[in-house]
């Protein structure tokens, strides 16, 4: 009995009273929904009762979380992004404390495998409806700009140091190098194409390397 009753917990599609492990699951649940939903019919053609019925919430419940569904497609790319940067920081350690290369190819090299990862379906649905919604600009924007904010308080860092004496302006060179390490990725994955792993850590450091000496770094010195 106790199995059949887990059972349809598991199963749960619409609404209906939720055990405490569900209401703790909820935020997460209803953030997959969403993302699956956009993806398979398109931001447009999702509802709110639609992310609702698949997350087994109310209507209710999901409108006294998120007014509308781009609310909701903003804290799916929050959280993207947060467990991108919280990636990173359980591997690497601060920038004042590592060389520069090992840090730069280390954090581009965590987004573009995010990128082809766990973001890849959340990036096919930016491209293609960012023509019609102008709001997925500015998401996409603000999501760039979090990677481009980390890179810049390193560079300024290592300038400081005299570790890059060719360094002129820190953000336009972050944003450089994000684009040179990444965008390839980001692009192949909006079109339906795929790169190994071991074709994103070559682009990666290739990107980084080509960067470094664009900026004066010497290997070592640090």
């Amino acid at each position: 009995m106790q199995g059949k009753k887990n059972l349809q917990t598991q199963r749960r599609t619409g609404p209906g009273r939720l055990s405490a492990k569900e209401t703790e699951e909820l935020p997460d649940r209803l953030l997959d929904a969403a993302l699956g939903l956009f993806t398979t019919n398109g931001f447009g053609q999702t509802t709110m009762e639609q992310i609702a019925r698949q997350a087994g919430a109310s209507t209710k419940t999901i409108y006294s979380r998120y007014p509308n569904k781009m609310e909701i497609l903003m804290a799916v790319m929050r959280r993207l992004v947060e467990r991108t940067v919280a990636g990173h920081t359980a591997v690497m350690p601060r920038a004042e404390d590592t060389e520069p290369r090992r840090f730069l190819v280390g954090f581009c090299l965590q987004i573009g495998k995010t990128i082809a990862g766990d973001g890849a379906a959340l990036t096919r649905l930016v491209f293609s409806e960012a023509m019609r919604f102008p709001e997925f600009q500015r998401l996409h924007a603000a999501t760039i700009g979090r990677g481009v904010a980390t890179l810049t308080s390193a560079l300024q860092y290592w300038h400081a140091q005299g570790l890059l004496p060719q360094l002129t302006d820190a953000k336009e060179s972050a944003s450089l190098l994000l684009s040179m390490a990444v965008d390839r990725t980001r692009v192949l994955i909006a079109v339906g194409m795929m790169q190994t792993p071991e074709d994103i850590e070559a682009q990666v450091r290739f990107a980084v390397d080509l960067f470094l000496r664009g900026v004066g770094y010497e290997s070592g010195q640090a």
